[in-house]
């Protein structure tokens, strides 16, 4: 009886990850990424340029397409330093419903965001977007402080 179970968690777990069909849907993701203390007494902000180039790669790594970023405020702002207000614009695949005309072949696919800093830039703006996506697993570690390293495994729909 074990190895039955056995076999059908495997068999399921290979037909989540097979081919099917999806279409991509537009998605607009406004977020904030705030300042945060990066030890006693300090704070670290975002230029946007910053903000806008790592936005740009999380997306294109986890599958989206026709992606437009948007960011005010952080250190480029003319006034004090602030929090950095983004608006992203991308396509992202879900899985198709019905006979849907523009449904291509997909499927799941491992992907590793990791870096040696800037783990709570990457951290923020994937928990801001990632309801966009159809993701079938996300782990990984925590920060600590901003510029922690970071990995981060997921199982996304591309």
């Amino acid at each position: 009886m074990k190895k039955v179970v056995v076999l059908i968690a495997f068999l399921s777990s290979m037909a989540a990850h097979a081919g099917m069909k999806a279409q991509y849907v537009a998605h607009q993701a406004d977020f904030t990424i705030s300042a945060i203390g990066a030890g006693p007494g300090e704070t670290v902000y975002y230029t946007c340029d910053s903000v806008v180039a790592a936005t740009k790669d999380l997306l294109n790594s986890i599958g989206a397409k026709n992606i437009s970023v948007d960011c005010n405020g952080g250190l480029d702002y003319p006034l004090p330093a602030s929090d950095a207000f983004v608006s992203a614009n991308f396509d992202s695949l879900v899985p198709a419903t019905g006979n849907a005309p523009t449904a291509i072949d997909a499927s799941f696919n491992g992907v590793t965001l990791s870096g040696s800093d800037n783990c709570y830039l990457v951290s923020s703006i994937l928990s801001a977007v990632s309801s966009d996506f159809t993701i079938a697993s996300l782990a990984g570690n925590s920060c600590f402080n901003a510029n922690d390293a970071y990995s981060i495994r997921l199982s996304v729909l591309k």
